[in-house]
């Protein structure tokens, strides 16, 4: 699955997953970690059912400045595909 087709998906509050724009069925389902200050260091993306020790996380690492802004966010080694291994997370080079 690439970035785009993710970029097109709302976040649904209800069922707490992302569902297409155009209402289709298909979700898929978000790990976040925390730093100390409450700011989301890593978001994963997965299809329904995935365990965090499978192969099948789209990973986000955000990165920020000595204020607390986000200045990015990078990719699990610079690939936009369902194949990484959220337990993994932190030994990734994210691009």
């Amino acid at each position: 699955m690439s970035v785009e087709r993710i970029i097109h998906r709302v976040y649904d509050d209800i069922s707490g997953a992302l569902r297409t724009t155009s209402g289709g069925s298909s979700v898929l389902i978000r790990e976040i970690e925390y730093d100390a200050n409450n700011n989301p260091i890593y978001l994963g993306l997965a299809e329904p059912g995935t365990a965090t020790n499978d192969a099948g996380w789209l990973i986000y690492k955000f990165f920020y400045d000595a204020n607390g802004n986000c200045t990015s966010v990078r990719v699990a080694e610079g690939e936009s595909e369902l194949n990484k291994v959220w337990d993994d997370r932190a030994s990734y080079a994210y691009l």
